[in-house]
C-alpha cells in the first residue's frame, strides 16, 4: 500500500518565515524524495536589492536514481511566491507551478491533476552542468509546505 506524502522541515520555518536565514525541506513520497538542503538567506543581501540573496542544493531521489544540485541561487521574494504558488496547486487553484534557481538552472515542477496527486518532475544539473539528471515521480495526497 503507498504511503501518503510528508514533508518535514528542520529550521524556523513555520514560526519566521519573513526572516528565515537557515532551514531545509524535504518532500517524501514511498522511495521518493525532493529535497531543498543547506538554505542560506542572506537577508543583509536581500535588503541591498541583491536578487541572489538565497543560496541551497537541491537533492532528488527518483526510482531508485538520485542527483545533489550544484548551488542554487535565488531572490527571496521569488521563493516566497513559490511557496504560496505550491500551496494554491494543493488547494486545486493552479495546475503547475514551475521553480527555476538563478544559478545552473535546475528546474522542479509540481503538476496537480485535479483529485490529489501531484506530479513532481524536473531537472537537476551538478557542478557545471557536466551531470544532470531528469526525474519525475507521483505524490498520492496533497501536502502543505508551509
Amino acid at each position: 500500500m503507498r504511503q501518503k506524502a510528508s514533508i518535514e522541515y528542520r529550521g524556523d520555518v513555520k514560526e519566521n518565515f519573513d526572516r528565515l536565514e537557515k532551514a531545509s525541506a524535504t518532500l517524501t513520497f514511498d522511495d521518493n524524495k525532493l529535497e531543498l538542503i543547506d538554505f542560506e538567506h542572506y537577508v543583509s543581501d536581500e535588503e541591498a536589492g541583491n536578487p541572489y540573496n538565497c543560496y541551497f542544493r537541491i537533492k532528488a531521489l527518483s526510482d531508485g536514481f538520485s542527483a545533489l544540485s550544484a548551488g542554487c541561487e535565488y531572490d527571496y521574494k521569488a521563493l516566497k511566491r513559490f511557496i504560496k504558488e505550491l500551496d494554491e496547486l494543493i488547494d486545486f487553484k493552479r495546475e503547475t507551478v514551475h521553480f527555476e534557481e538563478y544559478g545552473y538552472g535546475s528546474k522542479p515542477t509540481f503538476s496537480g491533476d485535479g483529485i490529489g496527486h501531484i506530479k513532481v518532475s524536473g531537472l537537476i544539473y551538478g557542478e557545471y552542468r557536466s551531470q544532470s539528471l531528469q526525474f519525475e515521480f507521483m505524490t498520492d495526497q496533497p501536502v502543505k509546505w508551509i
